[in-house]
């Protein structure tokens, strides 16, 4: 469609002006709404290919989030119980327990499961997932290291775990998707290059549609909206914000009990959202972050947070060491004790 620029700024003006005299239950339409429908209206312009005219600038007063405006880890315990799936439950915990973005969880693969798991084989062990089903997931801690979605240009690196309580939740969706494949003909196989969590009819998840499923565990909770009334109260999203919360407000004492040799002087509670550290934005170019190994200081510090990231069961991380690793340390406490009597 061809139309003359003026007009079309004149169209969306005069809506404007006409959302404004709205009101609803008495009451003046709120600036989030106006600022929604003049979206759907661009996305009309946008659909048509007709250019777009300047968008209206409309301040939206946002208030500072609460502890009444994110969900509790009682919340999220009823919500596990609500959820219909095994496949939901485990992304209702790993979006609890790990603070990762909804965009983020539904890109993962089963290569990358395999590969946050990788310091639990032993060094010649293969690296498959029918391997690391076998192993005890009261032991997992993986670690998730990737480039968000939303800020990779910014090359905002993530390095987060999940707690053992995710894992098995992870292990039960995969059997049970498994079994549901040799229960449709299939033979039961994942492939490594396969999504981590799958839709109904096996493709990538559609962020949507867990945010309706979310909508409707919400629902039976309660209903309640978030601090802007806009959305509801029970989202991934949250989940995101209860995590960094709870991280944010342990970790001193998490940090004052971790036994790892290393050191790390960066936020760990922002390497751990994908987020840039405060008071130093350029910490992501200047200061390397270590690889993960049984000894990283960002795996114990988390470590140590889970009895604060719990859902329903407690959970004891034991001193998980490779036999490798065992022996090297083995190693090192011996060439200790040599130089202690030549001393």
């Amino acid at each position: 469609l061809e139309m003359d620029e003026r007009t079309i700024y004149n169209i969306q003006t005069e809506y404007y002006d006409y959302l404004c005299d709205v009101e609803i239950n008495g009451k003046p339409m709120e600036s989030s709404s106006i600022k929604n429908k003049l979206n759907t209206y661009r996305g009309f312009l946008s659909f048509y290919e007709i250019d777009m005219p300047r968008p209206i600038k409309i301040p939206i007063t946002r208030n500072r989030i609460r502890d009444k405006d994110i969900p509790t880890w009682n919340d999220v315990r009823m919500a596990i119980k609500l959820a219909k799936s095994p496949r939901d439950r485990a992304i209702i915990a790993m979006a609890a327990t790990t603070g990762l973005r909804i965009s983020d969880i539904v890109n993962l693969k089963i290569s990358d499961l395999i590969a946050s798991c990788d310091i639990y084989f032993e060094e010649n062990q293969p690296r498959t997932l029918e391997n690391l089903l076998e192993m005890d997931p009261d032991n997992l801690v993986p670690c998730w290291e990737l480039n968000p979605q939303k800020t990779k240009e910014h090359s905002n690196l993530t390095i987060t775990f999940n707690t053992p309580e995710t894992t098995n939740y992870i292990f039960e969706y995969l059997d049970y998707r498994m079994k549901l494949d040799i229960r449709n003909g299939g033979d039961g196989v994942i492939n490594d290059d396969e999504p981590l969590f799958i839709s109904q009819r096996g493709k990538i998840i559609q962020p949507n549609s867990l945010s309706r499923q979310c909508a409707i565990i919400n629902d039976r909770m309660g209903g309640e909206k978030d601090k802007n009334g806009l959305y509801s109260k029970f989202r991934l999203q949250n989940l995101r914000k209860l995590f960094k919360t709870t991280c944010r407000r342990n970790i001193s004492k998490a940090q004052s009990k971790v036994k790892s040799d290393e050191t790390f002087d960066g936020d760990i509670v922002s390497l751990f959202t994908g987020h840039i550290t405060p008071n130093n934005p350029l910490a992501h170019i200047y200061e390397a972050v270590p690889d993960d190994s049984p000894n990283s200081y960002s795996r114990w510090s988390y470590q140590e947070l889970i009895p604060y990231l719990k859902i329903v069961n407690d959970t004891i991380v034991k001193d998980f060491k490779t036999e490798n690793y065992k022996e090297w340390e083995e190693e090192k406490n011996a060439m200790i004790e040599r130089m202690d009597i030549q001393d």
